[in-house]
């Protein structure tokens, strides 16, 4: 258990509330923030295109992605994104035991969202400040 953790566990209750009320308005602005409104209209405006300016925005989307991720990810800097079929599927092993090598940004660049996994066990993912906002516009 971390300092940390055990300074809030051992913390009178309105102390403990009170940090986690502060983080979550921390973490409200950050999906809420910046460019929010941005991609709101963005999204709204995407739902109106034909099948062709669609296809044609997808596959801009996915090279800009896919781009990052060969520039900032060891792990996939050698694939060929050409087609997704050309990306092997991963197994839980292969996530776990690369997950450091699979990271396109480092914790102190990037917002951190935990996610559970069957084998009792988290993992860490590290979003974007632009990744976190766009995710909360689609939800």
């Amino acid at each position: 258990m971390s300092i940390k953790e055990k300074l809030v566990l051992l913390s009178p209750y309105i102390v403990q509330n009170t940090a986690i009320t502060a983080y979550n308005t921390y973490q409200y602005k950050v999906r809420h923030g910046g460019k929010y409104k941005y991609f709101r209209k963005y999204y709204s405006k995407v739902e109106s295109y034909s099948q062709e300016k669609l296809t044609i925005e997808i596959a801009k989307k996915k090279k800009d992605f896919f781009s990052f991720v060969k520039a900032n990810s060891e792990w996939y800097k050698n694939y060929n994104f050409s087609e997704l079929l050309c990306i092997p599927i991963l197994n839980k092993e292969d996530i776990i035991n690369n997950l450091e090598s699979m990271n396109t940004l480092d914790e102190n660049r990037g917002s951190i969202s935990l996610t559970d996994v069957t084998t009792g066990a988290y993992i860490k993912i590290i979003h974007t400040k632009i990744g976190v906002i766009r995710v909360y516009n689609v939800s």
